[in-house]
């Protein structure tokens, strides 16, 4: 899954599904993309960018 920033509006749809481990995973993707991007991500994109050229 992408761990791009989402609205809270999908992480309130989450808790409106039944429960489940696929569910229980969704949630802890939207709980982990909140910090994104962090430090890490945007070096590992300067080292791609700098292997383009």
């Amino acid at each position: 899954m992408c761990q791009g920033k989402m609205p809270q509006s999908v992480r309130d749809r989450y808790l409106q599904m039944e429960d489940s481990p696929r569910r229980s995973t969704m949630l802890a993707n939207f709980d982990a993309a909140l910090n994104h991007p962090d430090m890490d991500d945007l070096n590992r994109l300067k080292a791609v960018v700098a292997g383009v050229k």
